[in-house]
């Protein structure tokens, strides 16, 4: 109240006509009751205050035997994903042991198989290997030009890539049946059968580009159907540019078979043709402008 006086703008006959009221009866009976009520709310307070403790003791004491009933299920838990891990680590390794033991039997099966197989099949594997390597560098796309009467120049394409792909192929398959011949219990007759058989398919696809053929000769040996040729000479056979310079004396001997086991024009072929519809488009212009001047 005396903050309230010393903040108003009241002078001294207005403060003493208030601090008259204010001890009035009246006045002081409605102070008493607010201070009462302020009391009452105070004890209300203290007596919680001393009673909260009991009043939540049942609700703690309730939930501390779920938080404990928790901590024992987690720590159980916990040993169980312990043991489990244990379990799965043990039947890990009993599965890898079994797995390594697996192997290793497999591998040596194999190797003595790999080992004690007519050493034949490996002979012919690796020569047709080199004749794949070598394909590899056979592959060509020939132009052909050809001029009309009228002196119009057409330009023809022809590739052979596509035959060279598929006999790549052919060869990969071939390898991989060998692989599994010298797995298989086959007599000697039987790998010299197969053997021939693989020959006979592979010949004449082979020699087309100039490549000879692995085969069984009179000894039952494995050789190849003519004497090999470096890469230069092949390429040249082939009709390929090379930066090598041929070798002194006579060329080596193209093998050949007929067109129909080899129907794509190899590029030197390619090359010889376009050359030869060139000049025959050449020599049809010259007949037709030496009729026309006529």
């Amino acid at each position: 109240m005396m903050k309230f006086f010393n903040r108003a703008d009241l002078n001294k006959d207005d403060e003493k006509r208030i601090r008259e009221i204010l001890k009035s009866p009246e006045i002081e009976s409605i102070l008493d009751r607010a201070e009462q009520a302020a009391v009452a709310h105070r004890a209300e307070l203290r007596r919680k205050l001393d009673t909260v403790a009991e009043r939540h003791e049942a609700a703690i004491a309730e939930a501390g035997k779920a938080h404990a009933a928790a901590i024992r299920h987690r720590e159980e838990s916990e040993e169980q994903q312990r043991r489990a891990w244990e379990l799965q680590m043990q039947a890990g390794g009993a599965e890898y042991a079994a797995t390594h033991i697996r192997d290793a039997e497999k591998n040596k099966l194999l190797a003595e198989l790999m080992g004690t197989a007519d050493a034949r099949l490996r002979d012919f594997g690796d020569l047709l290997g080199n004749q794949w390597q070598a394909l590899r560098h056979l592959g060509s796309i020939t132009e052909y030009k050809h001029k009309s009467w009228t002196g119009q120049t057409t330009v023809e394409y022809s590739t052979n890539t596509a035959e060279v792909n598929a006999l790549m192929a052919q060869i990969e398959a071939a390898q991989a049946a060998i692989k599994e011949m010298a797995l298989l219990p086959l007599t000697s007759a039987e790998v010299a059968e197969r053997l021939t058989a693989l020959t006979h398919e592979f010949q004449p696809k082979l020699e087309a580009f100039a490549l000879p053929c692995p085969r069984l000769n009179e000894k039952g040996e494995v050789e190849l159907s003519k004497e090999r040729v470096g890469l230069d000479d092949t390429l040249r056979a082939n009709g390929l540019p090379t930066d090598a310079a041929p070798k002194a004396g006579p060329a080596p001997r193209v093998v050949r078979e007929p067109a129909r086991q080899h129907k794509a024009p190899t590029p030197a072929r390619a090359v010889t043709s376009a050359t030869g519809k060139a000049a025959a488009a050449v020599t049809t212009a010259k007949r037709v402008f030496k009729g026309l001047r006529v």
